[in-house]
């Protein structure tokens, strides 16, 4: 157990102020709801991966705003399909944040549904970019280090799954892993 976390049996642990934001979503909000669904797992979620999740979020926040900034040569203009799938992803991602408002569903299952959104959106990122490099016959202009940070992340994730399941003892994860977990 990470030493900023609360044992909950002796009722230990700093302020809640001292807290940070994910352990205090996860203690009071995601982890009862893991526990109940999962009753004999482990969460194995910890600072590094929320912080890595807030920094991917961040950068990927600015290359969006970035599109908005900096102008487009005539006639470029993003593409139905891809109009399509972040409007239908925010919809989706939208009704599933009401309902899980309103009680129908588990806020667990809204950070489900935004993983299956991901396994869907990591590869539909990189076809266009194969499709060009195939058609033109050529790289130039496409950076291998963004496609290859993404392959190793998933590495790494695949690497610290292993050892945190090893730690615990709990093979959940490995056993019967989630599509998510799987494809990526």
């Amino acid at each position: 157990m990470s030493p900023v976390c609360r044992d909950d049996e002796r009722g230990e642990g700093p302020p809640p102020q001292q807290r940070h934001l994910h352990q205090v979503v996860l203690e009071y909000l995601l982890d009862d709801q893991f526990k109940e669904r999962y009753p004999t797992s482990v969460n194995h979620v910890h600072p590094n991966d929320v912080f890595f999740a807030t920094y991917a979020l961040s950068i990927e926040v600015l290359l969006a705003v970035q599109c908005f900034v900096y102008g487009r040569n005539k006639g470029m203009r993003v593409s139905w399909p891809c109009v399509g799938l972040v409007g239908a992803s925010v919809l989706a991602v939208g009704v599933a944040c009401v309902l899980a408002g309103v009680g129908v569903l588990w806020w667990l299952d809204v950070f489900y549904l935004m993983s299956y959104l991901k396994l869907v959106i990591t590869p539909l990122k990189y076809i266009p970019q194969v499709y060009v490099i195939y058609r033109v016959k050529s790289t130039r202009g496409f950076s291998i280090a963004g496609a290859a940070m993404d392959f190793m992340g998933g590495l790494m994730s695949l690497g610290q799954m292993f050892l945190l399941s090893a730690n615990s003892g709990e093979y959940r994860p490995w056993l019967v892993p989630t599509p998510r977990q799987r494809a990526l």
